[in-house]
């Protein structure tokens, strides 16, 4: 040890005692390197989160309303992006880009809010002659290349496995990896090829077009974004189990008919049983083992059920867990429903934001897509020999859109903009004002339209459910004055 290692040490103490009285979450940085991973770091298991939304995780499967409602409604407000261009044929080509792909918009962002991140690739497919979209799964990007200075991504890594027949009760597997850079595609295949016409290839990537990722809650710096959920799940988990819990005791304990009698025999004549060789046999009666009888010096009939605070431990703690999840999650609470507001004040919060959220699911899509609608103008110039001009990215836009695609964002916005409205108890009112905050551009007219009409639509939609017998008695009913 040196004399001014050991002078240090004694005015400052040892590296191991001095580290006790930083700030939690400091740490010394003299003598040390900062680590960045620039691989594309962790992969969402796909699968999983897919079988937790869908519901077919039986071990999350009882606490479904704290995972598809918060994902399913934002993706309906997030509605459709439009592109723009001030260029007349660049305009067209993206229109007819968004009318082909106008069923894509919403799946990409479940994805995206669901695993985290989205990966489309745009590409011409030679053999349909027409633009496709490729879907990467997140876990099947393996690795990615960026540059060390700008951090741009630069290659891209895949690993898919396939599961495909090959006769009637049997399969074969087969394992394609790709590396995709700007200059070049590199494709290998592994596994049981035979049969299938599968080559390995290394071709040049003439436009320099890569797959494009769409990130949720990106960090500064990576390209991979968290799932919404990602923070809850263990919460999740923990709801479904005590609901489980609750569901288990409801159903194992089923009320018990418990009959008193001071004479059984007496009883079991009045009771539609009969003797034969000393053996009572219900002839006209069936009992299950929810009766029990029991002799007594008098005759009464009492019925046991489950007591009524028997659930309320838990019934407490499932809204303490419904409560923290909220509280963890990225999602306002107004998407989860059965928002529970005390004044008219904390409803205009919840709805500020619920509009501030939707916002932000947008303002992460704008790059990544005029990426993607650029891959795909430069593909289709390729084909039609047309050098096509730049374009942005807008969400208010529906004078943009086709008739079918206006259609389509109406319908998914009005159910999403419908859930809001009675999450938080809201009126007519509070429709026109998602409807402005969400489409400011759209005409006043055919949104007061649009709201005058839905006391017919609910009125309809509820007649039509109605049971008959009441639906005619309530035509056939006189008017009351």
């Amino acid at each position: 040890m040196s004399i001014l290692t050991a002078v240090h040490d004694m005015v400052f103490g040892k590296p191991e005692q001095s580290r006790r009285y930083f700030q939690f979450g400091k740490r010394a940085v003299t003598g040390t390197t900062n680590q960045s991973d620039m691989t594309g770091g962790f992969a969402a298991d796909t699968k999983q989160l897919d079988a937790i939304y869908h519901g077919e995780d039986n071990a999350y499967n009882l606490a479904a309303g704290l995972i598809y409602t918060p994902i399913a409604r934002p993706v309906q407000l997030v509605g459709n992006p439009t592109p723009i261009s001030e260029d007349k044929d660049t305009q067209d080509a993206l229109n007819k880009i968004t009318a082909q792909f106008s069923d894509e918009f919403s799946v990409i962002e479940l994805a995206k809010q669901l695993h985290g991140t989205a990966w489309r690739w745009a590409r011409w497919d030679n053999k349909n002659n027409k633009l496709v979209w490729e879907m990467i799964p997140d876990d099947s990007v393996a690795m990615i290349e960026q540059d060390i200075i700008s951090g741009e991504i630069t290659g891209v890594y895949t690993d898919d496995q396939f599961t495909v027949a090959n006769g009637p009760n049997t399969t074969q597997i087969v394992q394609r990896k790709r590396h995709i850079t700007r200059q070049r595609i590199d494709v290998q295949w592994t596994g049981n090829t035979a049969g299938m016409q599968l080559q390995d290839t290394s071709q040049y990537n003439r436009y320099g077009i890569l797959p494009r990722p769409f990130g949720h809650d990106t960090p500064q710096g990576k390209w991979r974004g968290y799932s919404v959920i990602g923070r809850t799940l263990r919460l999740v988990k923990a709801y479904h189990d005590v609901n489980r819990t609750v569901c288990e005791l409801l159903s194992d304990f089923v009320p018990k008919w418990v009959q008193y009698s001071s004479n059984p025999k007496d009883w079991f004549y009045n009771n539609g049983f009969s003797e034969e060789n000393g053996i009572m046999e219900a002839t006209k009666a069936s009992f299950s083992d929810r009766f029990v009888l029991n002799m007594t010096d008098k005759d009464e009939t009492k019925f046991l059920y489950l007591p009524s605070n028997a659930t309320t431990q838990y019934d407490a703690r499932l809204d303490k867990l419904r409560q923290e999840c909220i509280a963890a999650s990225p999602v306002p609470e107004i998407f989860y429903g059965n928002l529970a507001t005390g004044n008219e004040a904390s409803v205009g919060i919840h709805k500020d934001m619920a509009i501030t959220y939707i916002d932000s699911l947008r303002q992460e899509n704008v790059a990544p897509y005029e990426d993607l609608f650029a891959d795909s103008l430069i593909l289709m110039g390729a084909v039609d020999g047309h050098a096509y001009d730049t374009v942005h990215t807008t969400y208010d836009s529906q004078d943009m859109m086709s008739a079918e695609e206006r259609s389509t964002v109406f319908k998914n916005v009005s159910q999403g903009i419908q859930f809001l409205v009675q999450s938080c108890g809201g009126t007519i009112e509070d429709m026109y004002y998602f409807w402005k905050r969400f489409y400011p551009t759209l005409p006043e007219n055919d949104v007061k339209k649009f709201i005058a009409a839905l006391p017919a639509m609910q009125e309809h939609h509820a007649r039509s459910s109605a049971d008959p017998a009441l639906l005619s008695d309530l035509n056939n009913a006189e008017p009351t004055t």
